[in-house]
């Protein structure tokens, strides 16, 4: 039995998919309190670049992987409010929306990450872990992932 509040759950994603997996965990928890799930997509903007850079590919990839989010939100009947950040690592990312949407819980989706460059998973999953001001769950999912080309 979960006896913490989950009304506001932080799914934080990046790369190319995300796992039904950790929707669904998130999903779970938020309902659990009528809450809703914040999916987040982060894209990684290198250095090289302005931090508000235009970027179709990655903000078209996002948005795919967003409204995938939303559509299973939808069927599960689970409120979701989606976003896209731009930034420099993901790990800061994750952890100032985490506090400007005071939320109970997030949930990393970190398998993932190692798609797109900047944060590796370990410095993206410690950075959470230590600046983390709510609790943390990060899920690594082998089954199959929502937008990921599976050769069909």
């Amino acid at each position: 039995m979960i006896v913490f509040s989950t009304k506001r759950v932080l799914l934080a994603v990046k790369g190319d998919s995300v796992s039904e997996d950790a929707f669904q965990l998130a999903s779970t928890l938020a309902k659990k309190d009528k809450g809703k799930v914040l999916a987040t997509y982060v894209i990684e903007v290198k250095r090289s670049l302005p931090i508000d850079a235009e970027l179709p590919i990655e903000t078209t990839r996002g948005e795919k992987v967003l409204s995938q989010i939303e559509n299973l939100a939808k069927t599960s009947k689970c409120h979701i409010e989606a976003n896209i950040l731009q930034s420099r690592r993901a790990g800061p990312a994750i952890i100032q929306e985490a506090i400007n949407k005071d939320a109970d819980l997030i949930v990393a989706d970190i398998g993932s990450t190692s798609l797109n460059a900047g944060d590796s998973i370990e410095q993206m999953s410690a950075y959470i872990l230590h600046n983390a001001s709510c609790r943390v769950i990060f899920c690594l999912a082998e089954q199959s992932s929502l937008g990921a080309n599976n050769g069909h």
